[in-house]
């Protein structure tokens, strides 16, 4: 008898369903995208961490190992206003439909590494597009209504936990595991291989490791395939980035890309790690996720229930129940106590003589759930 979404236990990651218009014509498909709450985050990496991230490096017969980290020192506090960013990498098939619509051009490449037949082929439409420059993918963001993340907004939504205010070095935690990520595994064509069968030698299907999200529920942002960022590189800017809703620098030649690759060893695919990136550059390891600045109104804090925003479980000494469809002759997913906060996917919708809202709970189910039982409004709005 409830309709319950996210948690937001100090992080507020929540799941809405963002239609974009497409220019002169119809609004596109829903996309996920996970909202990001306000608050502070400490960037880059400690000096413990950079000597862990050489080690690492080095275990993989690496060289130079301390050049390629360098820039991610000094470890700084920086503040991000909230956000949403995608859920996934965007995919073959969502390009494509920028594609159709004239805006986006196609990738420069059909294929992908292992994969002669790769952009065009039906059976990679859950894959993540590659082959986009820098501009191909503010192109497709901005065809989306949104924009590239922030280089701060990217590794916040990669390794914050809104829970502890703390960060970890994978969006997991502190530990490579070689079975939360696609890196380059024992299958893997190149150097630096790491012990372990990840499920796939190349490229994976977006979402295919859901114990490797984030924190805040974003998936593969280690591994897969590295992902654009809207900021110029500079390998001193954490010297002198602002603390507030840092940018980078204003000018520059480089980009930056982020996250790692299926070909990367693991040390290239903890959270920190940056790598500066002609903009008109495209390869076969390199895609796109799009981020989307919060209207303070989107995320509730109103009187009424609303898409996209926050309700609080209010019941009388009793649970509220996730049901999975709008009536009480669906079956129960899960009981949630008084106080429970969740977020609102869907809705209102009627089901027999109640009216009900389709949310998530904190443990990430889904369903059901009633706006008022017995008199008493079961959900309040955040």
């Amino acid at each position: 008898m409830f309709k319950g979404l996210a948690s937001r236990l100090g992080m507020l990651c929540l799941v809405i369903m963002l239609l974009s218009p497409a220019p002169g014509s119809a609004a596109q498909p829903a996309v996920d995208m996970i909202y990001v709450e306000a608050g502070t985050f400490s960037m880059g990496s400690t000096t413990a961490e950079f000597n862990e991230a050489v080690r690492l490096c080095q275990q993989a017969k690496v060289e130079d190992c301390a050049g390629y980290f360098e820039d991610e020192l000094p470890a700084h506090q920086v503040y991000t206003d909230a956000f949403y960013i995608d859920m996934y990498e965007v995919t073959n098939a969502d390009y494509a439909a920028c594609v159709a619509a004239g805006v986006c051009d196609p990738p420069y490449d059909f294929s992908a590494y292992g994969y002669p037949s790769y952009y065009t082929n039906l059976a990679f439409s859950n894959f993540p597009v590659i082959h986009v420059t820098w501009f191909d993918a503010v192109d497709y963001c901005t065809w989306r209504g949104k924009r590239l993340p922030t280089e701060a907004e990217w590794e916040k939504a990669a390794r914050w936990n809104p829970l502890t205010g703390t960060v970890t070095v994978w969006p997991w935690g502190s530990s490579i595991d070689g079975t939360r990520l696609n890196l380059c595994d024992e299958s893997c064509d190149f150097s630096g291989r790491y012990p372990v069968d990840d499920g796939y030698a190349n490229i994976a299907p977006v979402g295919s490791y859901p114990n490797g999200a984030s924190h805040v529920g974003a998936y593969d942002m280690a591994g897969n395939v590295w992902e654009w960022v809207a900021d110029y590189y500079d390998a001193d800017y954490y010297a002198y980035s602002p603390l507030n809703n840092p940018t980078g620098p204003t000018t520059g030649t480089s980009r930056i890309r982020r996250g790692g690759a299926y070909n990367n060893p693991a040390a290239f695919t903890r959270s920190a790690n940056r790598k500066d990136e002609d903009p008109y550059t495209h390869d076969s390891q390199l895609g796109i996720r799009c981020a989307l600045s919060a209207d303070t109104g989107t995320s509730g804090g109103g009187g009424t229930l609303r898409i996209g925003g926050q309700a609080t479980v209010h019941v009388i000494n009793d649970t509220l129940s996730l049901r999975t469809g709008p009536g009480t002759s669906y079956a129960e997913i899960e009981r949630l106590p008084n106080g429970t906060i969740v977020s609102i996917l869907d809705g209102p919708q009627a089901g027999g003589a109640y009216t009900w809202w389709y949310i998530r709970a904190p443990s990430g189910n889904q369903g059901w759930a009633v706006e008022y039982a017995d008199n008493i409004q079961t959900l309040i709005p955040r």
